[in-house]
């Protein structure tokens, strides 16, 4: 869905700072706790980060999180199941951008998963805002937003996931 970097951390966040100037993103965004981890840890400062504390389902350890906090990121919190987008995450992730408009840097932390979250995150980025996620075979994956992706994901929510009331 995005430009793959397999490439270890350090030059995969070199490559993504690249495309973020290259494209002058608005914001840069990230899905996922290794690469959101790695993204600050090279200098970066993703305006939204998304975690769940969980790197292949399996606990990450708290520095994670620390990190983020301890750079005055506002926290939000979510529920979400695996392989599901809930009404509530993305509520959170509306709040999100108006908490960036208004006070800088938001932290999501999802209780559940938050691997699909990168869908909603997309579809409400302003355009040429960049989103990185983490593929899990090892790369950082940079989805510049366009309206062509945006057409591409609102497909593929009608055809893949039914709404709840």
């Amino acid at each position: 869905m995005g430009i793959a970097i397999y490439e270890p951390p350090r030059i995969a966040v070199k490559h993504l700072a690249e495309i973020v100037e290259i494209i002058n993103a608005p914001m840069l965004l990230t899905v996922g706790d290794y690469v959101s981890y790695n993204v600050l840890k090279e200098g970066l400062n993703p305006e939204i980060v998304i975690i769940d504390e969980k790197t292949r389902r399996k606990p990450v350890e708290s520095c994670f999180t620390r990190n983020f906090m301890e750079r005055d990121y506002q926290v939000l919190k979510s529920k979400n199941p695996p392989g599901t987008i809930t009404r509530e995450t993305l509520d959170t992730i509306r709040t999100a951008f108006k908490n960036v408009e208004r006070r800088g840097y938001t932290l999501i932390l999802v209780e559940g998963e938050e691997d699909l979250v990168a869908f909603p995150v997309i579809l409400y980025a302003p355009p040429r805002s960049v989103i990185a996620y983490g593929l899990w075979r090892g790369a950082l994956v940079a989805v510049i937003k366009h309206p062509y992706m945006e057409r591409a994901i609102l497909r593929f929510f009608d055809k893949a996931f039914e709404v709840e009331d």
